[in-house]
């Protein structure tokens, strides 16, 4: 008993005081699998905040077992289009593919390689999309990488199945 006690009192003492850790929890695809509804969708750009989609845009991420992601996702506001415009501006107000992906562990969770083989923009289908992902209790946040036009933040909250 004496010798479990000073044992539970070291590790106490050495994770308190020295900062030493149990290893990491590390994030695996497993772990983001189902269906995500889009909580906002942020640029950022030399340090201004944008709402591309508007405040509270509508849609979803379905991230199944075999590693494959579809997306729809439509701004906010979006009204029947009346014309060539109109239908010219539902495009723009959303997003919308299914991709494979593969994934490596990364410093903050996973860094997921998407290849839409379908996409509302034919230029994004076949491409090599990178994403950061992370997960925070039923909280995924799904980042762009950081380039010249700046960074794309998503966040999405875990659907609550209905039986």
């Amino acid at each position: 008993m004496k010798a479990k006690l000073k044992a539970a009192l070291i590790a106490f003492l050495a994770t308190g005081v020295l900062g030493i850790q149990s290893p990491a929890y590390a994030l695996t695809p497993n772990d983001i699998v189902g269906t995500w509804k889009i909580v906002s969708y942020v640029h950022e750009a030399a340090g201004k905040t944008e709402h591309p989609l508007g405040e509270h845009p509508s849609g979803y991420l379905v991230i199944g077992g075999d590693h494959r992601c579809t997306q729809i996702v439509v701004g906010q506001g979006r009204k029947p289009a009346q014309d060539d415009e109109g239908y010219a501006n539902l495009v723009k107000s959303m997003i919308s593919y299914s991709a494979p992906f593969t994934y490596e562990d990364h410093a903050d969770g996973l860094k997921i390689t998407l290849r839409p083989d379908v996409s509302w923009n034919p230029a994004m289908t076949g491409a090599s999309i990178i994403r950061f992902v992370s997960l925070e209790g039923d909280r995924l946040t799904v980042k762009g990488p950081q380039g010249p036009a700046g960074a794309v933040t998503v966040k999405f909250e875990r659907t609550k199945q209905e039986r």
